[in-house]
Parts: C-alpha cells; sequence; structure tokens
C-alpha cells in the first residue's frame, strides 16, 4: 500500500517501480539510503540511475528534495521539487510537497516537514507533526497533507484510532485526495480490523473509474486473511494486469493457488525472468520450485533490507505448511512474526497460517 509520507518513498516506489535494467535491490537500495537514511550522496547517485523510466526518476528527486529539507538547503530542493515535477507532471505526492513546503516556509516550519516523516522517536515525531498541522491552518491542501502525514505517525506509533480520526480530518478538508481509501484501509488491516477494511475496499473499487492495481491487492489480501482465497486469486491478478511490474501480485496469486492445490509452477517459473525480481525473490522461488534450498534464501535475506527477514522466514514456513511439515512450519513462521514487522503482509500471513497450525 502507498502512503503520502514524501520522504518514505522506498515505499512508494515498490522497489524501483518501473525500472526495467537497473537490478530491483541496488534501487531499493538507493531509496532507502537517500529517502530513509538521507545520505545525501546516495540521493546524488539515486537521480543518476540509468534507466529508471520518469515516475521513478521524478520520485528520485522528491526523496533527495526530502533529504535537502532536512539538511537546511531549501532552495537546492525547490530545485529538484521542479526538476520532479518536469519530468512527470502528474505526480501528485510532488505537488503536496510543494504546498507544504511552501506553507511551512511561511510559518517557519519547514524543518517539521521533515521531522513529522523521518523522526525515529515516535513522541517527537508526532509533536513535530502536531507542529506542522498547527501551521496549515489556512491552506485547505497543506492541511489535509499534515493530517494524512501525522495520521502516518500515528500508525506506526500503533495509535489506530488517532490515525483514523487524523484520516476523517484530511477526509473533511479533501475528500477525492489521491490514495485515501488505501490509507484508511492500511490503518483498519493493522489494527487487525479486517472485514471493515474490507468493506472500505469494496467500495473504493466499485467507485473507482480505472483499475487501480494497489486497490486490487489491498482487497486481495484482506479476502486471503478473511477466507476467501479464490476471490484473493482474483483480485491479486487483477492488480497484476492493471500493473504488469507488480510482481508481488503475481507471486501472491502463485502461492495462494497452491494452497488450494493448484499447479503454479508455470507462473513461478516465468517470474524468474521478470525484470522486476530481486535477488531475494529468485531465491524465493526456486525454493518454492524446489529447486533451492532455506540456506540460500536466508543467506539473500542478510543481503536485503530489514524487511527482508520477514519475508524470507515466512515464504519458508508457507512453503513447509505445503509440504506438511508442520514442525518446521511453526518455526519459521514464528521466526516471521517475532521480526515485528508488523506492516509486512508476510507478517499478518504468517500469523494466520500459524493460527491454523496450532487450531
Amino acid at each position: 500500500m502507498k502512503w503520502t509520507g514524501i520522504a518514505l518513498l522506498a515505499l512508494l516506489l515498490a522497489a524501483g517501480r518501473g525500472a526495467a535494467a537497473q537490478d530491483e535491490a541496488t534501487i531499493k537500495g538507493a531509496f532507502i539510503m537517500c529517502g530513509v537514511q538521507h545520505v545525501l550522496i546516495a540521493c546524488d547517485d539515486l537521480v543518476k540511475m540509468p534507466d529508471l523510466n520518469n515516475v521513478v526518476r521524478s520520485n528520485a528527486y522528491g526523496t533527495r528534495a526530502a533529504t535537502l529539507i532536512g539538511l537546511g538547503r531549501v532552495e537546492e530542493a525547490k530545485r529538484d521539487l521542479d526538476e520532479a515535477l518536469r519530468l512527470n507532471p502528474s505526480n501528485s505526492l510532488i505537488v503536496k510537497m510543494q504546498a507544504m513546503l511552501q506553507q511551512a516556509e511561511s510559518t517557519g516550519g519547514a524543518g517539521d516537514l521533515q521531522r513529522c516523516e523521518t523522526e525515529t522517536d515516535g513522541a517527537s515525531r508526532i509533536s513535530a507533526c502536531d507542529r506542522l498541522v498547527a501551521s496549515e491552518g489556512s491552506d485547505t491542501t497543506g492541511e489535509a497533507a499534515a493530517f494524512e502525514l501525522r495520521a502516518k505517525a500515528y500508525l506506526d506509533a500503533g495509535q489506530f484510532d488517532k490515525a483514523l480520526a487524523d484520516l476523517d480530518a484530511a477526509d473533511r478538508l479533501r475528500p477525492n485526495r489521491q490514495d485515501a481509501a488505501l490509507h484508511r484501509i492500511e490503518v483498519l488491516t493493522r489494527a487487525g480490523d479486517y472485514p471493515k477494511a474490507l468493506q472500505v475496499a469494496h467500495k473504493a473499487i466499485a467507485g473507482s473509474t480505472v483499475d487501480d492495481p494497489d486497490l486490487f491487492h489491498a482487497e486481495a489480501e484482506l479476502l486471503y486473511l478473511t477466507g476467501d482465497r479464490e476471490g484473493a486469486v482474483k483480485d491479486f491478478e487483477a492488480s497484476y494486469k492493471a500493473e504488469p511490474t507488480a510482481v508481488m501480485a503475481r507471486y501472491w496469486s502463485a502461492i495462494v493457488r497452491m494452497e488450494l492445490k493448484q499447479d503454479a509452477s508455470a507462473d513461478l517459473r516465468a517470474l524468474l525472468s521478470h525484470p522486476m525480481m530481486s535477488p531475494l525473490g529468485a531465491a524465493i522461488i526456486r525454493l518454492r520450485l524446489h529447486e533451492g534450498g532455506e540456506d540460500v534464501v536466508l543467506n539473500e535475506a542478510k543481503l536485503s533490507g530489514p524487511d527482508a527477514a520477514c519475508i524470507a522466514e515466512f515464504n519458508i514456513g508457507h512453503d513447509a505448511w505445503l509440504r506438511g511439515d508442520k514442525v518446521r512450519a511453526r518455526t519459521a513462521l514464528q521466526a516471521a512474526i517475532d521480526t515485528g514487522r508488523t506492516d509486512l503482509p508476510e507478517y499478518r500471513a504468517a500469523k494466520l497460517v500459524l493460527s491454523k497450525l496450532v487450531s
């Protein structure tokens, strides 16, 4: 699921969606180094990467702009935002960022914008968001975006009711915001209210004028979590059809079909040659095809980002479950849960499958 947080573009870009020749892990690592760890040299390398399409490069410039704001180099950030919009005039996140930066400058709160998105201390981050919300009171667009950013801070702090209240406030200000439904779905999903999240997803898809791959993917996960595996497969396939670079949708379709005792080996093998497939993803697929071992998956996970351990352990456990090895399945699924990566679908799926094993 996407979120409006501008500096968290590693999530927004889905590991460099749309880049063909560049290795996915390299792209994702560059976005993390720039947008999350704020290493300016990494940002400079990121915007110069070859083979990025305009959508991804636009977001790369937006990521560097966020880092520049944090360093107090606002004029340089403005130039990056201008370039981001030149590359992708429909980049709504950059438009919001420009509006918020302009408003923050007028009230002296540019630093709060950065801290609201990236401060590691939860209380300090929420305080910065509070100041940002207060500073945006005269601008509807900026205020709605500020409420969304504070909602994300509350979400990451596990304060789901407050996150939903801020999304309600943003809805009152700008009810037709891009990805508003996705943000609400994410809060409800992470809060464990799958039925209500599913209602929001159904309504959003029914009211959408285009096939939104992210909405289909969100609904697919919720259908899986609530027991409708056939419906989940249908939505995962719809997500992949709407966005052919969405390899995770195609992968999830395959493994859910495996639960339904259907042969998905051809689809898994086809994904091995997909340009968006990462080294970790390839190792997992070979595990699923019984052409590679757990050790390769775990070694690749060590070389990947902070989410990798949860993803690897879930897939090892899920594969063991399908093979009937309940002991190995329990161990690996519990290891996935123990990572604490509550924002990942693999975390939620691990809890679901583990509950089937212990019930």
